[in-house]
């Protein structure tokens, strides 16, 4: 279940509003006639039961606003003191909440890309199933587009094998069980599954590019309920690769080792798509007038398959520096190329 703190703030702030007015109303009777006449300015009224400012009734035959014979009148500084209590202890609450209790989107902990978060989370149903000894139903999960291209393997056995802290799901790519899912896979390219689909069935969208490439969801809205991208406030956080260190107490080891020894050539760079919408290619020529900018693939004039080993080690072995560039400039968006080439 999620749970939405400025939503529940702001709903809790409302129904609370409500409440003390309709108490004070019905606990109290009717406002005073001389008060209800009256246009009470701010400041000059009273609360509980306690007159702020002056009451008399003056000789003249004027009123000074304010309320007879201690009857309680409901005022902003009375609401906005309970609001002000109901706040502090919301604010408690959730100053509770740390990086590490982050499971579901949220804007106050963006920079938080919930992924760690999220392999260790194990919901209740999954901790039950640990604590009882009869098996708990597992929870299918239909890959629509297929398994192909997926180092996982059909059924519970990846979940199993990986030490995955919730291991009561099973995977399929059979689209006939669709009707049977608790959970249905989009990967990369959209779509509707034909079959009548259940209220509670989950359909996923997951996408790995920047929307400048890929398909236009214009004709899905309302289809899909999580979403599983590179970007922090995706449902499910899945972004090409991740680095986590190995010891969270350790950010920094002193490096003693010069990388730039015994390499020749400066910069290199692989790259196949030359009409990025952020001019990259541009940059990267720019660049080469002011420092050595070796360009391999469909967009420079050296060539080396990047599928051979050998290109890898070269540049470990002549090259001081990688460019890595993002096809497009969003947010969020890490180009797999950091991860797979520059830090290979």
């Amino acid at each position: 279940m999620r749970f939405h703190l400025k939503k529940t703030l702001t709903w809790t702030t409302s129904v609370l509003f409500f409440l003390v007015l309709t108490f004070n109303f019905y606990n109290h009777g009717v406002w005073q006639a001389h008060v209800a006449r009256a246009t009470v300015p701010w400041g000059h009224v009273s609360i509980a039961g306690k007159p702020v400012g002056h009451t008399n009734h003056h000789h003249d035959g004027t009123t000074e606003h304010g309320v007879r014979n201690g009857a309680v009148n409901v005022t902003i500084g009375a609401v906005l003191e309970e609001l002000k209590v109901t706040s502090a202890i919301l604010s408690k609450k959730m100053n509770q909440y740390t990086n590490k209790d982050v499971v579901w989107p949220s804007h106050q902990f963006y920079d938080n890309d919930r992924i760690v978060n999220q392999l260790k989370y194990r919901p209740q149903r999954a901790s039950k199933a640990a604590s009882v000894t009869q098996e708990v139903p597992l929870k299918k999960i239909l890959v629509f587009s297929g398994l192909g291209g997926w180092a996982v393997k059909r059924g519970r056995q990846t979940f199993v094998e990986q030490q995955c802290g919730v291991t009561t799901c099973e995977l399929t790519d059979n689209r006939e069980e669709a009707s049977k899912a608790d959970a249905v896979l989009f990967s990369h390219s959209p779509g509707r599954a034909a079959h009548t689909r259940r209220p509670d069935q989950i359909w996923i969208l997951f996408m790995l590019e920047s929307p400048y490439h890929t398909p236009g969801l214009g004709a899905f809205g309302g289809a899909y309920n999580w979403t599983a991208t590179y970007r922090h406030d995706s449902d499910i956080v899945a972004p090409y690769e991740k680095f986590q260190p190995f010891d969270e107490n350790v950010q920094f080891i002193k490096q003693n080792k010069s990388y730039a020894t015994g390499k020749t050539k400066k910069v290199a760079w692989f790259v196949s798509n030359c009409g990025a919408r952020n001019t990259r290619l541009e940059y990267a020529k720019k660049l080469g007038e002011y420092i050595e900018v070796d360009i391999y693939g469909s967009c420079g004039p050296k060539k080396c398959a990047r599928k051979d080993n050998k290109c890898y080690e070269m540049l470990n072995t002549d090259y001081k520096f990688y460019l890595s560039f993002e096809n497009s400039n969003c947010r969020d968006y890490i180009t797999e190329k950091f991860f797979v080439t520059g830090l290979q």
